[in-house]
């Protein structure tokens, strides 16, 4: 995957951050709008339904009572019983003037009133020729439902087809009840006034639905508009109650339908109010107001790319100095002093960071001072807090070489000399006791003590020991091949129990073993001939087949009493991973 530089990131998150914001803004804007347009339209719609409801009480509420007074007279509900039995004769003629009669008296214009009275099966009775003509028949279905409603008195909105100018008809249907039956139902019928309407100021287009069929006039909308209108609201009507508006495109225009039913829970097809309500407008200035924010983000984005250039400038060069100053660091190169760039956060970085890299430099003098002084393996378990003042008893394996003869070796020697010889003699040996897991624990004068199993043990210490040990002769006789000067050394190695910590004053201390083991290792070093091992008995049982040993002669030995067993190491038969 390939790297991406910081100025491209910093141009990349502007750009991010100001397409962003410009698309958050956008979006909101849009629904803000929105919001505000289709909440103007509810009010409108509000108003509408409003309108239409007042105009609704104020032509029916009284003839509604009229009807129902009507209906519960004992003349009109005598005759319709009558006609029942008999409805051959002048009974039906009788129905309809008595009706028309108290229609009149009830205050309601004779020749203004449609009416029709039906009997207990929803047939329309034949009124007399004097009355005028109203078409019921094509919902005579209907009427007949209507009679086995509970409601007794029900305003309807039913389509009349032959009636070109007005095609809605609105009802009072109103049942009789005789002797807590039903025995008919008087129907008055009005001209629904002409609702459909075109508002050029809120771009309106207002009608009515009947029984699945749009009634808006033809100039608000065209027969096919209206169709499709009405598929919608008729899918929608039956898939909710609480219908939401809906979104049309007629000719091209957005519009939003809101629409309530006139009549629930009615035996009557369902009637709805409808008004549409152009979305051209609100579109228009969303549009407007993309553009202006488009405009803007462009001109932030700009300003943006400016500033990131700046900023990227201002920061990759500090930045590149770190990355140089952490590569340097890496390599061990303490000394590396970066210059500080500002006073921000960037240039107290790099002030942090010359700090630190002086830190490293002294702890890495530290550091060294201390290998030189100590063993390596000391030296890290220190560093990591493993080895704790005071000591604990370990399972060892402790070894000390010395040189033979050394007195009468560097009597005629310069000090420089001798100290040349010793470092040229100490080197390969302590190079020796680490390839086998010792520790280094002194030099003391040509003397040096190694101690296998601590601070830390590596499995086979008495192994690793003797090993060491036979190595070193080796590596002593091959440098007495080409060394100016022939040294012969002699070692001791003895196994068991130590103490081993760190042990000395409260300003200075050292890590060392002491007990009865190592007081024999360092008594079988003198008791060794040139170039010779000897070990004690636990470390040459410890060694086991792998060893070639042959005892000595008990060796009486300082600070023992009884006499020790000691062994010659002669070889090792079986080599050791080191």
């Amino acid at each position: 995957m390939p790297t991406i530089s910081f100025p491209l990131k910093l141009l990349l998150a502007m750009m991010l951050v100001v397409g962003g914001v410009t698309a958050g803004t956008m979006y909101v804007t849009q629904q803000v709008v929105e919001s505000a347009y289709r909440d103007q339209f509810n009010r409108q719609f509000e108003n509408h339904a409003f309108f239409f409801s007042q105009l609704q009480e104020a032509r029916l509420s009284a003839i509604q009572g009229k009807c129902a007074a009507i209906v519960k007279s004992v003349r009109l509900r005598s005759l319709i019983r009558e006609y029942a039995s008999d409805p051959s004769g002048d009974l039906a003629t009788d129905c309809y003037m008595t009706t028309k009669d108290q229609l009149e008296l009830g205050g309601i214009e004779g020749s203004r009133i449609k009416f029709r009275l039906l009997d207990r099966k929803g047939a329309i009775l034949p009124p007399p020729q004097i009355f005028q003509p109203l078409s019921l028949g094509q919902n005579s279905k209907v009427l007949a439902k209507a009679l086995t409603s509970s409601d007794q008195q029900q305003i309807a909105y039913l389509e009349d087809n032959e009636n070109q100018k007005n095609p809605v008809q609105e009802l009072i249907f109103s049942q009789i009840i005789d002797q807590d039956e039903v025995r008919g139902a008087l129907v008055l019928a009005f001209d629904f006034p002409d609702f459909s309407r075109s508002d050029r100021r809120t771009q309106s287009k207002s009608g009515l639905m009947i029984d699945g069929h749009l009634h808006m006039a033809a100039v608000t909308l065209t027969p096919a508009a209206s169709e499709q209108v009405a598929a919608v609201i008729r899918k929608e009507s039956k898939r909710v109650l609480n219908p939401e508006p809906l979104e049309f495109v007629l000719n091209s225009i957005p519009y939003l339908a809101f629409y309530r039913i006139l009549n629930p829970n009615s035996s009557f097809p369902p009637a709805y109010q409808i008004t549409l309500f152009s979305r051209a407008a609100p579109l228009a200035q969303q549009r407007d107001l993309r553009r202006q924010i488009l405009s803007s983000g462009v001109v932030a984005l700009l300003g943006a790319l400016l500033i990131s250039f700046f900023l990227s400038h201002g920061l990759t060069a500090p930045i590149k100095d770190l990355v140089a100053g952490t590569v340097e660091i890496g390599k061990g190169n303490f000394t590396i002093h970066l210059p500080q760039r500002s006073g921000d956060e960037i240039g107290r970085l790099t002030q942090s960071f010359n700090s630190m890299a002086a830190d490293l430099a002294l702890k890495e003098k530290y550091r060294n001072v201390l290998d030189m002084v100590a063993d390596k393996q000391v030296a890290e378990e220190l560093l990591q807090g493993k080895i704790t003042l005071g000591g604990e008893i370990r399972e060892v394996s402790v070894l000390f070489c010395d040189i033979r003869g050394f007195t009468a070796l560097t009597e005629k020697m310069d000090p420089p000399e001798v100290i040349q010889m010793l470092n040229e003699h100490f080197t390969p040996l302590t190079r020796i006791v680490y390839k086998h897991h010792g520790v280094v624990d002194k030099y003391v004068g040509d003397l040096i003590m190694a101690v296998f199993g601590a601070p830390k043990s590596f499995g086979p210490d008495a192994l690793n020991a003797a090993s060491c040990a036979t190595e070193m002769i080796a590596e002593r006789k091959n440098l007495n091949e080409t060394s100016p000067h022939t040294i012969e050394v002699g070692i001791g190695v003895a196994s068991g129990q130590a103490l081993a910590g760190r042990m000395g004053s409260a300003d200075r201390l050292n890590y060392t073993v002491l007990g009865e083991r190592v007081n024999l290792a360092s008594r079988l070093c003198s008791k060794a001939g040139r170039m010779e091992i000897v070990i004690d008995q636990t470390t040459a049982q410890k060694l086991g087949s792998v060893g070639v040993v042959e005892p000595t002669e008990e060796l009486s030995l300082k600070g023992f009493a009884a006499p020790v067993q000691a062994f010659r190491l002669i070889s090792i038969t079986q080599n050791i991973k080191t």
